[in-house]
């Protein structure tokens, strides 16, 4: 069989949970390769920590008498946390890329080089769980459809037998890989993690060799090195392969969660509009009301100086007004078209709250989505996002626009009024 050298990354992904399981597809996803994708576990973050913590939580709640003691939301505790926890974690494993593992060639047939890439990966993630006991995988994908087969491995550190105070099962990454029984670390370039990465991308290593594909480090000069170099050499070269990956991950990620935001603001923007023209219309509509009511004072004034003769009869209790025939008419009229509109009127109100109701919820739904922008990092993005023409400059410049129209409706109805006074 003959030897291939090929690159390998095992990188920290952002844990981007849409984008892993397609829930947003990025412009570099084919979707005709979607069906293509393998997923191995997928359960939501709730599920998955019932199953890693409630027990020892529903324990530790049991001994407590305090209530503020209590642990209602761990994974909020956790997202929190002081200590640089994460609710969970990632690491996307890729062999080859682009030029020499390209998952289709030119007629869009799958490669012989992307099907063994497959196959190891496929066997590394069936028995990711049996060798790392504490790390729980919730959420594992094989991803077919981008450039080159990869894995995103997203798992939560179960760290238990070593503590023996409060929580007995906690999420903590280092005393995770403890109890797999990685020494504990010495400092930023030789921790529990670092070992744990080393004897993965070992094993992968081992895997490849049985497939005929030799890993190489990009740059590697073995004999001119010494073996210490050499190791210094490819720590050096694998963090900044790390680096690197961590830039093409993040950038497809937010690409992808750029994708997400559009959507979700150019439906708001659509309502918010809406909810504009809906308000425009009730304003006028009130406006209109108090024109009315200022002609109906007046038509009453007048209606009140025709009435005269107010009398009582010799056995009667109530008061009678006599008025002019047309008068009575134009009364009737009124009366009945009072009755009418009433129900009309209630109806309005009815509107007009349901209205308040819903700019309540989407001010409430703007304060969320601002809320994780922020957690994630992604305002300066978004901000960016809406240099050409921000969602509040359209709003202004639709505001300035309900005035203008208000205005001129207002001049219609001055203009109408001269001239019915002027035919008078």
């Amino acid at each position: 069989m003959p030897i291939v050298r090929k690159t390998l990354s095992f990188v920290k992904g952002k844990g981007s949970l849409s984008h892993n399981n397609r829930t947003f597809v990025a412009d570099n996803v084919d979707s005709k390769r979607i069906d293509w994708n393998i997923t191995y576990v997928k359960e939501t973050l709730e599920e998955a920590y019932e199953k890693c913590f409630g027990e020892a939580i529903r324990e530790y709640n049991a001994g407590q008498k305090r209530k503020d003691r209590l642990k209602h939301d761990y994974i909020n505790e956790i997202k929190n946390s002081r200590n640089n926890e994460k609710v969970f974690y990632e690491n996307v494993v890729m062999i080859g890329c682009k030029k020499d593992t390209g998952v289709v060639d030119e007629n869009g047939h799958l490669t012989h080089e992307a099907a063994v890439a497959a196959k190891i990966l496929d066997h590394y993630v069936k028995t990711f769980q049996e060798r790392n006991p504490n790390l729980y995988l919730f959420n594992a994908v094989l991803h077919m459809d981008e450039a080159t087969p990869h894995l995103h491995l997203d798992y939560i550190p179960v760290a238990k037998g070593c503590y023996k105070k409060g929580l007995k099962v906690r999420n903590s990454l280092s005393k995770a890989f403890q109890c797999m029984g990685f020494e504990k670390g010495k400092g930023k370039y030789e921790n529990e993690t670092t070992a744990w990465q080393s004897r993965e991308r070992e094993y992968i290593s081992e895997l490849c060799a049985e497939h005929g594909i030799e890993i190489e480090v990009l740059g590697e000069e073995r004999p001119s090195l010494s073996l210490p170099e050499y190791k210094q050499a490819i720590q050096e070269v694998e963090e900044l392969e790390d680096i690197i990956e961590d830039l093409k991950v993040e950038h497809s990620e937010l690409q992808s969660q750029n994708e997400e935001y559009q959507a979700i603001f150019s439906d708001l923007e659509a309502k918010i509009e809406r909810q504009y023209d809906q308000s425009r219309r009730l304003e006028l509509d009130q406006e209109t009301k108090k024109a009315v009511k200022t002609e109906v004072d007046a038509k009453v004034k007048h209606a009140k100086s025709q009435a005269v003769n107010t009398t009582k009869g010799l056995f009667q209790t109530e008061a009678y007004v006599k008025v002019p025939k047309t008068l009575w008419d134009q009364m009737l009229q009124a009366y009945k078209w009072g009755l009418t509109s009433s129900a009309s009127v209630k109806k309005l109100e009815e509107r007009i709250t349901t209205l308040e109701k819903s700019i309540t919820e989407w001010k409430t739904f703007k304060t969320k989505v601002i809320a994780f922008l922020k957690d994630h990092n992604l305002v300066e993005a978004f901000q960016e996002y809406l240099k050409p023409q921000s969602v509040h400059k359209k709003i202004d410049a639709f505001k300035q626009k309900v005035r203008s129209d208000r205005q001129t409706e207002k001049t219609v109805v001055k203009e109408k009024k001269a001239k019915q006074v002027e035919g008078r």
